[in-house]
């Protein structure tokens, strides 16, 4: 679910645009260079070379700053409908550094974004496969039907008022499901993670990600091995100063969701039980910087009752598709 780094082909790690204002959401995609050339043969593209500071460098060999990338867009008014072409050299800046480049490219709109190395470069971080030839494309499409802070939301009478969240802060897209889709979201996760019952179906999707809060407070209570899962590494920048690394688990195989779903429930239990509802205004406002995506219901929180825990379960469909503890991440 989070947006600030998506692995990407050759084993370099390329920035995924926080862009939830914009209300879009990116996934990396690898292709072959005759590819992405064909795709590209007819349409509008933008050169930039990516500068050592992770800046870019127009035809003109100006370089532009990260933070006067928006400036730059809106002032040339380039077509946003078009390919932003970024190339690598071996003098670029790391692609996991690059975050803060990559985040205005996508406020502005565009959503074909490419990646690809110079011929004779060699990038920073080596690639592990040189030999794959392959190029990055960072694919974009707009999120429909979200709001923002001051909107109007919708009818809401359907569900209890538990479920319905609270006002929207301000820069933090929300985008509201069925009620009965909530419902059922919140009648599944009280029946398994605080009644403990096994009978209602699976409660995690086919993959789910362990954010880096709910990794760090599950650790911690030493109740997940430190091989659960698949680790991904994400990097991201909050403000001046070195970037945060964060720790988070892919969780694929049945017997690892078994042992994350027991390791959850030991954790509620620990800290006396609790209850779930939806998310309120400044929780929203706390674990928006961490996704960057649109919230999408049923998104839920599920707060211990000694207050030890904020875990949010992030549904896709009937089942969760990511966790994360706002307590876990208090301390970044």
């Amino acid at each position: 679910m989070k947006c600030l780094l998506v692995a990407a082909v050759l084993g370099l790690l390329v920035a995924c645009p926080a862009v939830g204002q914009q209300g879009t959401q990116y996934q990396t995609k690898a292709m072959t260079p005759a590819q992405i050339d064909a795709q590209m043969a007819k349409a509008k593209k933008y050169e930039f070379e990516l500068a050592p500071d992770g800046g870019l460098i127009d035809a003109r060999m100006r370089e532009i700053e990260p933070w006067d990338l928006a400036a730059y867009l809106n002032n040339n008014a380039l077509d946003k409908d078009g390919y932003l072409i970024l190339w690598v050299t071996s003098k670029s800046a790391p692609l996991n550094t690059i975050q803060d480049t990559i985040r205005p490219i996508g406020a502005y709109g565009f959503t074909k974004i490419v990646v690809r190395v110079r011929p004779g470069e060699t990038p920073t971080p080596p690639a592990r496969n040189p030999t794959a030839q392959k190029i990055a494309v960072i694919q974009g499409k707009p999120i429909p039907a979200s709001l923002i802070a001051g909107e109007r939301f919708p009818d809401l009478a359907g569900r209890p008022a538990p479920l319905r969240p609270g006002p929207l802060p301000r820069g933090v897209r929300y985008k509201f499901g069925s009620d009965a889709d909530m419902v059922a979201a919140a009648q599944l996760a009280w029946s398994r993670l605080m009644e403990g019952k096994v009978s209602d179906g699976p409660l995690f999707a086919q993959n789910v990600m362990v954010e880096e809060g709910a990794w760090k407070s599950l650790k911690g209570a030493g109740q997940v091995s430190p091989e659960l899962g698949k680790s991904e590494t994400v990097l991201g920048q909050f403000g001046p100063g070195p970037a945060t690394r964060f720790e988070e688990r892919l969780v694929t195989r049945e017997e690892d969701k078994t042992a994350l779903e027991s390791a959850l429930r030991n954790l509620i239990v620990s800290d006396g039980g609790g209850g779930i509802r939806a998310m309120k205004t400044q929780e929203m406002a706390a674990w928006w910087p961490f996704t960057s995506f649109d919230i999408s219901e049923p998104t839920l929180v599920l707060q211990t009752r000694n207050g030890g825990h904020l875990l949010i379960l992030v549904f896709d469909g009937h089942h969760i598709v990511a966790v994360d503890d706002l307590a876990g991440l208090r301390s970044l």
